[in-house]
């Protein structure tokens, strides 16, 4: 049986049914989910109780909603008696950071009575705009001068489709019927309609694009010249014919290790971690002089 151990997360003791485990059973569910739980409640035990090194002091506070006295405490100094003078009390003085509008039970309610609160996005938006152009980072929009963000061009989707048609324009004529107009893309027919009617009556494009090419292979040559075969160099010969293994000083064409193409071990070669050579029958390293 394994030794007992403590849990990584919560700490308690458990019995593991294997030597590497290192949860408990109810932790190693969702170790991360309880892993951010027991973290939000040490964060509120040191808020609300200190590090445990001085003792709590509790003092009387009077609530800043309804007057009442309570008893407060030094690690969390609260301004309210309870939970729902607190509601009460963002209800009755909570407003818009921008527009002003006072807060209502339907929206959300701020985490903290003394947090800023917008009562929509749009307000929230215009508020951040709004330090966007102090700190410099917008220009007017180039189609209708609207305040934009650097990262665009434009302010929308329609500005979008209005600039691109006014920077390109291609003329073109229909194969088919002969009509003319103008496109923001390259275009040949006119529609979809006049596109089958031409493709059945024989119509081919003059020249297929280059991925086309390279889909059906009809861009390669239809007699590619041969690539040359590389000559061995004297050099090389040499060295085939001459030269010895690293490891078992053999010539190449006696060496097991070089005519295997590096697939087996010379005969007698010892290697106890599978990677350096450390002996071999062939070869014995020479020893220095004393």
């Amino acid at each position: 049986m394994l030794p007992e151990k403590e849990c990584g997360i919560c700490g308690i003791i458990f019995q593991p049914t294997r030597a590497n485990q290192k949860y408990c059973p109810s932790c190693r569910k969702n170790p991360e989910q309880k892993k951010r739980e027991y973290d939000r409640a040490l964060k509120r035990s040191i808020r609300e109780y200190g590090y445990g090194r001085q003792e709590s002091v509790f003092f009387d506070s009077k609530c800043a909603f309804c007057g009442q006295i309570f008893q407060n405490i030094t690690f969390r100094q609260r301004n309210f008696c309870s939970d729902e003078c607190e509601k009460k009390w963002i209800l009755a003085n909570v407003r818009c950071s921008n527009c002003g509008k006072r807060i209502t039970e339907e929206d959300t309610l701020p985490r903290n009575w003394n947090s800023i609160w917008y009562c929509s996005w749009e307000c929230k938006h215009e508020v951040w705009m709004q330090k966007q152009i102090e700190e410099g980072n917008t220009h007017p929009c180039p189609v209708c001068g609207k305040v934009t963000l650097n990262s665009k061009v434009y302010c929308g989707q329609e500005c979008y489709e209005k600039g691109r048609n006014r920077a390109k324009a291609y003329r073109y004529t229909c194969p088919h019927c002969g009509k003319q107009g103008v496109s923001n893309v390259p275009k040949t027919f006119c529609g979809k309609e006049c596109y089958q009617a031409a493709v059945k009556a024989g119509w081919k494009p003059k020249q297929a694009s280059s991925h086309r090419k390279a889909a059906n292979g009809s861009g390669q040559r239809k007699n590619p010249v041969p690539t040359p075969i590389k000559k061995e160099s004297e050099q090389e010969k040499m060295i085939r014919e001459n030269g010895l293994c690293s490891v078992c000083r053999t010539p190449y064409a006696d060496c097991i290790r070089m005519t295997s193409g590096f697939r087996y071990l010379p005969e007698g070669a010892k290697s106890p971690d599978g990677k350096k050579i450390t002996s071999c029958p062939s070869y014995t390293a020479p020893r220095m002089k004393k």
